[in-house]
């Protein structure tokens, strides 16, 4: 674990070998600088809401932000931190979930990607029947709801098989995805 005694102003005061070693930044570079300096800009909001919690209330919520490391790379730290008020000092303790980030992200894109082909045809793009079946009930409520026109459109390729088979799957191919656009 990765543990930082911090002053009132957030500036540290003491880290451990395993924060120095996750963030690459020696002691000396360390001393005395604000964490919110290294913190992601977009970051800083929540690390600072959750930094008025932990003053008023003496614990945080556990914090997730991003922390620049000395090579300029960001590492995703799941922080808990406690306030003494009588020492005026905060102690967190970190743990790096960068790796932990880059799997649920490639996860969610993922979930994202199978959602899509559940609902279009890969080819063309255009949604299938489950696409279909999920989008027009909401499309003719919303048409009736607003007095606008509705209208779906169905494309039959005349002799498009005997295209296909004389010319191959990837004229084919390259026919249907024309007609979809």
């Amino acid at each position: 674990r990765s543990l930082c005694t911090m002053d009132s102003e957030g500036r540290c005061i003491e880290t451990n070998s395993a924060w120095r070693e996750q963030l690459g930044y020696s002691e000396t570079e360390l001393r005395g600088r604000r964490l919110l300096d290294l913190t992601h800009p977009d970051d800083h909001g929540h690390a600072v809401a959750l930094a008025a919690e932990l003053f008023q209330t003496g614990i945080a919520e556990t914090l997730e932000t991003r922390v620049r490391a000395k090579d300029g790379s960001w590492h995703w730290l799941r922080t808990s931190s406690a306030f003494a008020a009588e020492d005026g000092l905060v102690y967190a303790r970190s743990t790096d979930v960068t790796e932990l980030k880059r799997v649920e992200r490639e996860r969610e894109d993922l979930l994202g990607e199978v959602q899509m082909l559940a609902r279009s045809d890969p080819l063309t793009g255009l949604p299938n029947r489950r696409g279909l079946g999920e989008t027009a009930p909401r499309e003719m409520a919303r048409a009736r709801r607003s007095r606008q026109p509705l209208a779906l459109l169905v494309i039959d390729i005349d002799h498009f098989k005997q295209y296909n088979d004389s010319n191959g799957h990837l004229e084919g191919d390259a026919v249907l995805r024309e007609s979809a656009v």
